[in-house]
């Protein structure tokens, strides 16, 4: 399964790399694998098979404020 990411296909595990990824999304990846070959097509969108939101803020992530990583500045 490929995605449109900009102008070329990539898998929805690079697409996914680099975005804000919460234990809700493994769960629904394990629920998909769990339910194989008849899986519910929510789990599907919600989990790692599917390419997630990028810009995913904490907050639609539903990470608290003093949880969230995106805050903290870089440690050089």
């Amino acid at each position: 399964y490929q995605t449109e990411h900009g102008s070329e296909k990539v898998s929805p595990f690079a697409a996914n790399e680099q975005r804000l990824i919460t234990p809700f999304e493994t769960h629904h990846t394990f629920r998909v694998l769990a339910d194989w070959p008849e899986f519910e097509a929510d789990n599907w969108k919600r989990s790692l098979f599917a390419a997630q939101k990028a810009g995913k803020t904490c907050e639609e992530a539903g990470i608290g404020a003093s949880f969230c990583m995106c805050e903290i500045p870089a440690i050089p």
